[in-house]
């Protein structure tokens, strides 16, 4: 039996935020995944917190940078993700406070998804065609869809992710230990059409 010396995290949004900046305009489908690292619509986008973001989570319970990103499983020797997909239903965004310009900035401020995500959930009336458009986001940007392409540089590494099939897709992967693993998984109930 290999030793493998690595973490596996069985539910994480690695997407949610690069797809979230991906639209760009309201009622526009989102542009395709940006890989590099340096874009926000990119998977690998790394943001750690800053001083003033780890007081406001500590003290406000606020958490104004991105939890979970490739760049950051890569530290963190976490090679096997399930992705959790699925769009944040329309009703944390239609609540209590309304749906205008003023809301928009308060919704912005706890997701930091922009506007034009955040109007396109409100207007949604069909879950499976954004959990369609989610999953080609996240399919644009895996080796398997352009071997060597969809290939970054981070601290002197190439890295990529694959999406694994099935299990035996996933165990080949896991023996060739050189990129990250992320077999996608629909995120239970959130997905479904209200």
């Amino acid at each position: 039996m290999p030793n493998f010396n690595f973490s596996i995290d069985l539910h994480c949004h690695p997407n949610y935020k690069p797809f979230a900046r991906a639209h760009r305009k309201d009622g526009k489908p989102p542009d395709a995944q940006v890989v590099s690292p340096s874009s926000k619509s990119s998977l690998w986008h790394y943001n750690p917190p800053s001083i003033t973001d780890k007081l406001a989570n500590y003290f406000l319970g606020v958490t104004k940078f991105r939890q979970h990103n490739l760049t950051a499983a890569m530290y963190g020797r976490l090679f096997v993700l399930v992705a959790g997909m699925g769009c944040v239903e329309k009703y944390f965004f239609k609540n209590k406070l309304g749906t205008g310009s003023i809301t928009d900035l308060v919704d912005d401020f706890a997701a930091e998804f922009d506007t034009p995500r955040i109007n396109t959930i409100e207007a949604m009336a069909d879950y499976w065609a954004d959990f369609q458009r989610e999953m080609k986001f996240i399919e644009d940007g895996n080796e398997a869809t352009d071997a060597g392409t969809n290939v970054v540089k981070i601290d002197g590494h190439w890295i990529t992710y694959r999406l694994a099939k099935n299990f035996a897709n996933l165990q080949a992967n896991i023996e060739q230990n050189e990129t990250e693993k992320a077999p996608p998984a629909v995120c239970g109930k959130s997905s479904r059409p209200s």
